[in-house]
């Protein structure tokens, strides 16, 4: 390792250990609502299998967040505050996912703005 990429990993760490964390929430997040979709699809809700929602919790079918809040509201009635911060928490983990760090590169490289 260079003494630039070493000097790099210093400066980069507390950032990167946050950005992990918050990864960490987003995948919690996804986690979360197939583990519900698989407690309603068990209760015999109409269209949700159980066996469909294992595959998903198994990463042998693969659905984003966003994808996963849809199959939720089609076969499930939720109020307009579960629907809002579905909707609230999707918002935030796209942004989190997509587009945090690359919107704040410019910031990264000075120790005043990075944290």
């Amino acid at each position: 390792m260079t003494a630039f990429q070493a000097r790099k990993k210093e400066l980069l760490q507390p950032l990167l250990f946050e950005a992990g964390a918050a990864l960490l929430d987003c995948q919690h997040l996804e986690f979360a609502i197939a583990l519900i979709l698989l407690q309603f699809s068990r209760l015999g809700t109409p269209g949700l299998a159980p066996e469909d929602v294992y595959l998903i919790l198994e990463d042998k079918e693969k659905k984003t967040a966003g994808q996963l809040i849809a199959k939720l509201k089609k076969h499930v009635t939720v109020s307009e505050g579960i629907e809002r911060s579905l909707e609230e928490a999707l918002a935030a983990r796209n942004r989190l996912i997509h587009r945090s760090l690359i919107d704040s590169v410019e910031r990264i490289a000075d120790a005043g703005t990075r944290a």
